[in-house]
């Protein structure tokens, strides 16, 4: 049993007996972020509240992540003997510490530690539900404050994540974005956006969200369920053809031969293969022009990968209008996902991550065919002035989030734990089971990299959990990471 298994069991057992648990940190590394979640969904499931879930920890996220940029906000001030609340000197400052204080957190850690700067997390259960604070020992500057109260009280009344973009995503401050997205988002899973409050002195801020016991999911999120549901369901199975494929692959007595000849039945199946593999850049500088060589060059388990990834492709787009786009972007991070897996030393869970990063977003083609205005909608929007991702802004709109959808046609499918675990959790990797965590943080990594060169989205908004999972502790090391990976998938390209 590790460490951090000791101090889950220690946590659940303080919980049980005094109701409450309090534990500090100085960056929200990836043990802890392990931590939280693992405390967090075991009180929810405790008050029957599991469906809160996904919702409560991105709160928390954006709420830890505040307090932990606040904390460095001081002590980047202190290092340059800056006054934070002259507005002469904030002014001054304040780009300079964008720049080279958020983009290396890692690097100021000692700093922060020498001046005690600490965020608090505190857990606390009654009979009427739970109540979650956080705090760190920084207090607010008068403007600061003010500007955060007044976010909380206009998400009252915006209706959509595109009135909070238009109002709010040009602001030089981006944590009042994200703070209203996650009052539209508690509004939503029926929670009163007043549960949520925010306090500072001079010393300290504090920030709480009281979660009572709902009865059950909100009616317009349970319809949505019912809708995406019935629309799975709908969705056709793989073809006799493609089992038998998948069959033999698995099958450990077939030979290469007797797979290949298998595949060159189905002509539209071995075209499709074929294209992958070469586009996959699983040969470098050798075009791959037939299912003979492509057997004998990926290998058996590639092909597998690729005739799974060619079945899914092939049903969706019989059953859905589906863009060329889409595919380009699911290649291309397929191909970002084994590079980084080749890079860090992960070659075991190669397979996983391509096949991840070809099959992670399925779940958008379904929920665009329910109400396309909306998808393009939210697609449309720049998202880096906030840590939030479309999967949270399909939750604040519709309910469920793209993962989400594709996970549920995963389980349709029959797809593994870990290709499923990787749909449903790649904009969330802290979720992810932790045998499955390093692929999912893979697939996190290589979608946000393709994210960046759309300009989308910038890396300070990275998922510091899939970083850590992957020993990626400076922005610069993870600016390196895709350099390369970006460098070696154009020679792939040119192959």
């Amino acid at each position: 049993m590790t460490g951090t298994d000791l101090l889950k069991q220690k946590g659940v057992a303080l919980l049980a007996s005094e109701k409450r648990l309090s534990y500090s940190f100085t960056a929200f590394s990836a043990p802890y972020a392990d931590l939280t979640y693992h405390f967090v969904s075991h009180v929810l499931a405790a008050h029957r509240l599991s469906f809160l879930e996904n919702v409560i920890m991105t709160l928390l996220r954006e709420c830890v992540a505040n307090a932990v940029k606040a904390n460095l906000k001081r002590a980047y001030f202190d290092r340059h003997a800056a006054d934070i609340t002259s507005a002469s000197e904030y002014e001054q400052l304040i780009q300079d510490f964008k720049q080279n204080g958020v983009a290396n957190l890692e690097d100021h850690i000692p700093a922060m530690n020498d001046l005690g700067l600490k965020v608090k997390v505190h857990l606390e259960t009654n009979e009427h539900g739970l109540r979650l604070i956080i705090q760190n020992n920084a207090g607010m500057t008068p403007e600061e404050l003010q500007r955060a109260k007044e976010r909380v009280s206009v998400a009252g009344r915006l209706e959509s994540v595109v009135d909070a973009f238009d109002e709010f995503a040009d602001e030089e401050e981006g944590a009042g974005l994200g703070l209203i997205l996650n009052m539209l988002l508690l509004k939503k899973s029926g929670i009163d956006p007043k549960n949520f409050q925010i306090a500072s002195d001079q010393a300290n801020t504090r920030v709480s969200l009281t979660i009572p016991r709902i009865s059950a999911v909100p009616e317009t999120v349970r319809e949505m369920y019912e809708r995406i549901s019935a629309e799975v369901q709908e969705i056709p199975t793989f073809p006799e053809s493609i089992n038998r494929i998948l069959e033999l692959c698995k099958n450990t007595d077939s030979s290469a031969a007797m797979i290949a000849t298998q595949i060159e039945r189905d002509p539209s199946v071995a075209a499709g293969i074929v294209r992958m593999a070469n586009s996959g850049g699983f040969s470098m500088g050798h075009k791959i022009s037939s299912i003979q060589r492509a057997v004998a060059t990926i290998g058996i388990k590639n092909v597998q990968q690729l005739t799974l990834a060619h079945g899914s492709r092939s049903i969706l787009e019989q059953h859905y209008s589906v863009f060329q786009g889409f595919w380009n972007h699911a290649e291309r991070c397929a191909l970002y996902a084994r590079l980084i897996t080749e890079q860090l030393g992960l070659r075991k869970i190669s397979d996983a991550a391509y096949l991840g990063g070809l099959l992670h977003d399925i779940g958008k083609i379904v929920l665009h065919s329910l109400d396309p205005e909306v998808i393009r909608g939210i697609n449309g929007l720049n998202l880096d002035r906030t840590e939030n991702s479309t999967a949270v802004l399909e939750e604040i709109t519709l309910g469920l989030s793209h993962a989400e959808v594709g996970a549920r046609l995963a389980e349709r499918w029959n797809f593994s734990d870990e290709l499923t675990d990787v749909i449903r959790n790649h904009h969330s990797a802290f979720a992810a089971k932790p045998e499955h965590r390093t692929a999912v943080s893979v697939v996190h990594i290589a979608d946000a990299f393709i994210r960046v060169e759309e300009k989308k989205v910038s890396y300070v908004y990275f998922d510091v959990e899939a970083q850590g999972q992957l020993g990626i502790r400076r922005t610069r090391d993870l600016e390196a990471l895709h350099e390369h990976v970006r460098g070696r998938a154009s020679l792939a390209a040119g192959a």
